[in-house]
């Protein structure tokens, strides 16, 4: 007699996400006890294995609360070769490994909106040894940011404003 197990929970969580850094999707797959195949596809539909470039998948594990939280990473390069101007969506579907003859769990869309924005930096002159005040206007924001990275000249961070270390 074949058993069949029915995966009724596949959550996948939509983003906000630019196209300058790599970015990663979520697919929770809820209400397992054992790990699933977790099957990802890109906009275009075609399948995302672990060889494909640009992306990494990892299919995850099933945790307490009996969810298996599954993430594809694309690389930033993949993404700036897409057309972000309108939100994409990736796919995610799971199969059972208990149950190997049950099927496939209809695809679910991951849709990941891009902001686009422009950082327009204003400049200043000041006199030698006497403290300055740096700053940027971020313009074409659909939504407020949740943080701002200030970096020196040698690429390290600043890491507390209200001291903004010397730039040399």
């Amino acid at each position: 007699m074949l058993q069949y197990s029915f995966i009724s929970a596949i959550t996948p969580v939509d983003m906000d996400a630019t196209d300058k850094i790599d970015q990663t999707l979520t697919c929770n797959i809820g209400d397992v006890t054992q790990a699933v195949d977790v099957s990802w596809k890109d906009p275009s539909g075609g399948d995302i294995t672990g060889s494909t470039a640009g992306y990494t998948m990892t299919q995850g594990t099933v945790d307490l609360s009996k969810v298996q939280k599954s993430t594809l990473t694309i690389t930033a390069a993949t993404l700036q070769g897409l057309t972000t101007t309108s939100p994409l969506t990736w796919t995610c579907a799971a199969k059972s490994t208990l149950y190997t003859d049950s099927e496939q769990s209809a695809f679910q869309n991951v849709v990941v909106t891009f902001l686009t924005y422009e950082v327009e930096v204003k400049s200043s002159e000041v006199l030698t040894n006497t403290a300055a005040t740096i700053s940027c206007v971020v313009n074409g924001l659909t939504k407020q940011l949740d943080t701002v990275a200030w970096e020196k000249p040698d690429g390290n961070a600043i890491t507390h404003p209200a001291v903004m270390a010397t730039l040399r």
